[in-house]
């Protein structure tokens, strides 16, 4: 079996990351779809977030997390923290939360996605 280079690993991440937000499509753009945002606030210009979505099924909640094809997709840099992934980013002088969540609604081609933060 040959290694893959950089190039082509990034390629599947790439593509397992489409395939990972185009699953949830439905789920985000659909009335009841939540997208969860999970911050912990760093002690300098740096912030961490985690991302999951959240639809209401016949009372129950399903919760899957997004953080790793998120940060994939668009760019965002990883960044493990207590053995779980988070979105490092930096700046200040913006709402962190609403970019991610605006972000995704323009992915998907919608005005806006509903989002909740933590």
């Amino acid at each position: 079996m040959t290694e893959l280079t950089k190039a082509q690993q990034k390629q599947q991440d790439t593509e397992h990351a489409l395939y990972i937000l185009e699953g949830v499509r439905a789920t985000l753009t659909a009335p009841d779809g939540l997208l969860i945002i999970s911050a912990d606030y760093g002690k300098g210009m740096t912030d961490y977030f985690r991302v999951a979505v959240q639809t209401k099924t016949t009372g129950t909640g399903y919760l899957s997390h997004l953080t790793w094809a998120i940060a994939k997709q668009f760019g965002y840099t990883l960044k493990d923290k207590d053995g779980r992934w988070h979105l490092a980013i930096s700046g200040y002088g913006f709402s962190k939360s609403d970019e991610i969540a605006r972000t995704l609604a323009n992915f998907y081609g919608v005005e806006r996605i509903r989002y909740e933060v933590l």
